[in-house]
């Protein structure tokens, strides 16, 4: 499991980043305690970065944003061609880079 990297130093949770079950799931810095685990689509989680009440999740073949804490999701494909690797956001999530890893797609 990987880290989610996070601009807000006072964000209350950690998230944990599952590529093969292409999940996140949700800890309690302070407690340890394990929230709910969220799915997402598209071929293995590459990278996820919390904004604000945003995550953004790059999965080779698409972009989520999830919205927090609704757990809501807005998926963004890539396109043809591109494997997305890494997701930055700009500090107020109006901008998200995208950078092609070149990878092969795993399903």
């Amino acid at each position: 499991m990987i880290g989610v990297d996070t601009t807000d130093p006072q964000n209350e949770r950690v998230w944990l980043l599952d590529p093969e079950a292409n999940t996140l799931t949700p800890i309690d810095p302070a407690t340890g305690e394990v929230g709910r685990s969220v799915g997402v689509g598209g071929a293995a989680i590459t990278d996820a970065k919390v904004v604000g009440d945003s995550l953004w999740v790059a999965s080779q073949t698409e972009i989520t944003r999830i919205e927090l804490p609704s757990l809501d999701q807005h998926v963004f494909n890539v396109p043809e061609g591109v494997s997305a690797g890494s997701v930055a956001p700009t500090p107020d999530g109006s901008i998200v880079w995208v950078a092609n890893c070149g990878c092969p797609i795993q399903n």
